[in-house]
């Protein structure tokens, strides 16, 4: 009996120590060492294109930069000449009332559909001759994975590392 009990308790130490050479044999087949270095250049250089109408801006953004990145625009005017927003993929406004470019832009790439941005006039009160200026602000932020390994719009906008460009 006595030599019964000692045999399972060794039994049972065993099966727990072996129980764990699996993960630690996964460790060491899987990992690997390298020697040298990459240099690794990450940036989000952006420009805007305007194309100017009688009542509306129109605009792309082009990523110039070596990362994909994600955009987003607003305009700004007075306050007595409300703007309204249209432009497939283009969705908003945002918390800060931006509109963002639901397509992540490529390298070398540009948004493929435009943001119109167009001013509402007042019928009564413009008279010949008069001047409306809409400002566009537009920022950029490099582009993030999501755990699904796809792009994920919100999750590099909540990361921060803006680029502001007026």
């Amino acid at each position: 009996m006595k030599h019964k009990k000692l045999f399972l308790a060794v039994l049972a130490a065993v099966l727990i120590l072996t129980a764990s050479i699996g993960s630690a044999a996964a460790y060491f087949t899987a990992s690997v060492t390298a020697k040298g270095s990459a240099p690794v250049k990450i940036s989000n250089e952006t420009t805007i294109t305007e194309r100017v109408t009688q009542q509306s801006k129109f605009l792309t953004i082009d990523n110039e930069g070596d990362s994909p990145v994600y955009v987003r625009a607003r305009g700004f005017s007075g306050l007595e000449y409300p703007l309204s927003y249209s432009g497939e993929n283009w969705v908003g406004p945002d918390a800060d009332g931006f509109y963002r470019y639901t397509i992540p832009v490529m390298p070398g790439e540009s948004t493929g559909d435009e943001l119109q941005i167009s001013i509402t006039f007042p019928t009564d009160d413009v008279d010949e001759g008069d001047s409306f200026n809409v400002e566009v602000v537009y920022e950029s932020t490099l582009a993030l994975l999501g755990d699904n390994g796809e792009y994920d719009m919100e999750a590099s906008w909540a990361a921060g590392g803006w680029t502001v460009i007026s």
